[in-house]
Formats: structure tokens, sequence, C-alpha cells
């Protein structure tokens, strides 16, 4: 039986100094969803994942996580209600 393919994912966090939501694009945040990167491939997330804990331990952001996201024509879209509100 075949693997699934892996959902793309997003790396989201808090900024410490005044919680706006951020989002992980190449090494750096962003505060825009649509500027945010996609990972479409399962490595890549954790890759980011284990690169953010950096901004993390320098109190630059908190609650860092990956969150599932749908990408069409229209952009990209959250797929949990988390992220949706």
């Amino acid at each position: 039986m075949p693997m699934a393919a892996p959902v793309p994912q997003m790396l989201t966090a808090n900024r410490l100094r005044d919680g706006d939501v951020l989002y992980w694009k190449a090494g750096a945040w962003v505060e825009a969803l649509k500027d945010g990167e996609v990972f479409a491939e399962a490595a890549p997330p954790d890759a980011a994942l284990a690169a953010a804990q950096s901004f993390v331990t320098g109190n630059v952001v908190v609650s860092t996580y990956l969150f599932e996201v749908r990408v069409d024509e229209n952009g990209v879209h959250p797929v949990k209600e988390r992220e949706i509100i």
C-alpha cells in the first residue's frame, strides 16, 4: 500500500513582545499568512521547527507549532478552526 502524501504545513508562533501571530519563512518570521513558507514534504517542517527554537530560547517568540494548511488558486488556508480564527 503506498504511503499517503504529507499534508502541507506551516510553522507559527507568537511574538513575545506584543503577542502578534508570526509565520516562518526561510529562517525568519513574517507577519502575514500569505508570506509564510508552506512545507509540502515531511522533513522540512521538522527542520524549521528545530531552527525556530533559537527564537524561543532568545525570547523572541513563544508557542511555536506546525499547523495544516490547504493551498489552492486563491492562496493558503488553515485547515483547523484554531488557526482559522
